[in-house]
């Protein structure tokens, strides 16, 4: 009977380590799954975290971009308004030659005519009324 007590003691014994074992080991098991969880919430959080800081940077490249459009078209605007206002200085410039020469031809014409009519007025003739018109 002592030995029949002692093979169950030792039965019982046997079963408590192998349930300790087995509780270490589930243990264990649901200590790597919260570690494995862990890391993969935390590569999450990486990823999540590169992706935000690469849309940033992506939005800024943009806006630099936009921003020397934006001073390139200023600066062809200023160059086609200085272009345009040349190009009117130097009208206008042809424009005030061709009245002075027009102006030094009437001149020239006034002159002739006033000599002509004085020429006609001294040897006495009457007949000066178109020249005095012109």
């Amino acid at each position: 009977a002592e030995e029949a007590r002692r093979k169950q003691e030792l039965a019982r014994i046997e079963i408590d380590k192998s349930r300790k074992e087995q509780l270490q080991l589930k243990k264990q098991q649901l200590e790597a799954d919260r570690q494995l969880s862990k890391l993969y919430t935390d590569e999450r959080e990486r990823i999540t975290r590169q992706q935000h800081v690469a849309a940033q940077e992506k939005e800024l490249a943009k806006r630099r971009e936009n921003i020397e459009c934006r001073k390139i078209q200023e600066q062809q605007a200023q160059e086609n308004a200085k272009r345009r206002a040349l190009k009117e200085a130097e009208r206008l410039q042809q424009e005030q030659q061709v009245l002075q020469k027009v102006k030094q031809e009437d001149d020239i014409f006034a002159q002739f005519a006033l000599k002509e009519i004085e020429r006609f007025k001294a040897k006495g003739k009457g007949g000066t009324n178109l020249l005095t018109k012109a």
